[in-house]
């Protein structure tokens, strides 16, 4: 039902942004990243739905490497490559990424998975830790504000 109300908010990226945007503030929540997305991709697969579910296939694992090479760089042990994206499949809400593809909260996981990636430095050679950097630290920041900007539980993030 999502879906298709998407693709009536208009025939363009911003038409559609801007139309997901409204409905969002309507029901009095604000999620400009959320939005952004779905009006990019919704126009982009609008004629093609099934390519839309393999792209989106691609865009949660995507999500699941993201952070289990986040917590390898944290742990140095190659098997929580593995053992991350095994967890988070373990979860049925995980699942609604795979299914519906309005569902925010897989944008909120990938913003904050950059973020985490581009804030985590190496240390030295056998540890991690906040090795500071004005680079990464802006660009952390700003992904940590549009994974705020896809769901509103984000917030808790920073």
């Amino acid at each position: 039902m999502d879906d298709l109300l998407i693709l009536d908010f208009g025939r363009g990226v911003l038409d559609r942004s801007l139309g997901f945007l409204d409905t969002f503030k309507a029901f009095g929540v604000f999620r400009p990243a959320s939005a952004l997305h779905s009006g990019i991709f919704y126009t982009i697969f609008e004629h093609s739905p099934d390519k839309f579910y393999v792209f989106r296939a691609l865009e949660v694992s995507f999500v699941m490497f993201l952070w289990g090479f986040c917590a390898f760089r944290i742990t140095k042990n190659a098997l929580s490559i593995i053992l991350v994206p095994a967890i988070a499949l373990s979860f049925h809400y995980f699942y609604d990424a795979f299914f519906y593809l309005s569902s925010q909260e897989i944008i909120g996981l990938l913003f904050l998975g950059l973020a985490f990636n581009f804030l985590i430095r190496e240390d030295g050679p056998n540890g991690i830790g906040m090795k500071f950097s004005w680079g990464s630290w802006a660009i952390g920041s700003a992904l940590i504000f549009c994974a705020y900007g896809a769901k509103a539980p984000f917030v808790s993030s920073g």
